[in-house]
C-alpha cells in the first residue's frame, strides 16, 4: 500500500509542475488514493492508467516540455492559430483543440508531440504554404473578377448576403485590392486566400484568390 501511495504522490506532485493538465487525470489521481487508503489495491486497469501517468508526467518528460516550450516561438504559435482556425471552419477534427487555443491565444500551451501532429498532417502543410505563398495582388492594386468564382458563396460565410443577380454582375467586372488576408484561410486549394475588394461602384465583397485575375493595362496612345 505504501509503494502505491508514494508513486500517486510523486505523480501528483509532478502533474502540478506542469501547465493544463486535464482535470480527468487529477480526478483520477484524487480517486485511487482514496481507494489505495480504504482497499490497500488497486486494480489491473487502474496500474496501468497510473503508468500511463507516471510516464506522462515523469521528471524527463517534464524537462523535455521545458526544452521545447523554449523552441515554441512566435512563428510556431502563430502556425498553429492559423491551422486552428481552419479545423474550426472545418469540423469536427482538432475540434475541442481548437476551441481551447482559439480562447487564449496568447497564453496557450501545446506539446510538441502534439504540435508536430497538427502541422505534419497533409491539410495542414496546404494550408500554412497557401499562407506562405507570395500573394498575386497588392493594397491598391486593380483586378478583374472571373466569370467563375466563389464570391457569392464565400461571402454568405461572412453574413454578406449577395442575390445571384448581383454575384453574376462582378464576373469580368474591375475591382480595387482593399485587404490582402482578409480572412483566414479555410481551404487547402492554391488560390485560398481572401481579399477584401471594392468593385466599381459597390460596396466592399470578399473573394477568394483564385477569384480574380489581372486587369490589363491599357496601352497609352501616342500624340
Amino acid at each position: 500500500m505504501e509503494n502505491l501511495l508514494e508513486k500517486i504522490d510523486k505523480t501528483s506532485g509532478l502533474m502540478s509542475k506542469w501547465p493544463n493538465v486535464p482535470d480527468k487525470h487529477k480526478e483520477f489521481l484524487e480517486s485511487i488514493r482514496g481507494q489505495v487508503v480504504v482497499k490497500g489495491k488497486l486494480s489491473a486497469a487502474q496500474i496501468k492508467w497510473l503508468e500511463s501517468l507516471q510516464e506522462k508526467y515523469s521528471e524527463s518528460a517534464l524537462v523535455d516540455a521545458e526544452n521545447w516550450m523554449k523552441q515554441f516561438d512566435e512563428n510556431c504559435r502563430a502556425n498553429v492559430i492559423k491551422l486552428m482556425k481552419y479545423y474550426e471552419a472545418n469540423p469536427p477534427y482538432y475540434g475541442d483543440m481548437a476551441n481551447r487555443i482559439l480562447a487564449d491565444p496568447e497564453g496557450f500551451t501545446i506539446s510538441a508531440n502534439a504540435y508536430n501532429k497538427l502541422v505534419n498532417n497533409k491539410f495542414a502543410k496546404k494550408v500554412i504554404a497557401e499562407y506562405e505563398s507570395e500573394s498575386q495582388f497588392s493594397v491598391g492594386e486593380m483586378a478583374i473578377v472571373r466569370k467563375s468564382n466563389k464570391v457569392r458563396r464565400l461571402n454568405m460565410e461572412y453574413g454578406l448576403i449577395l442575390s445571384f443577380k448581383e454575384s453574376t454582375e462582378l464576373e469580368n467586372k474591375p475591382v480595387v485590392i482593399l485587404e490582402v488576408h482578409a480572412k483566414p484561410i479555410t481551404r487547402t486549394a492554391k488560390g485560398s486566400k481572401v481579399y477584401k475588394v471594392l468593385p466599381v461602384g459597390r460596396t466592399p465583397v470578399y473573394t477568394y484568390e483564385s477569384d480574380l485575375k489581372r486587369a490589363r493595362k491599357t496601352k497609352s496612345k501616342k500624340s
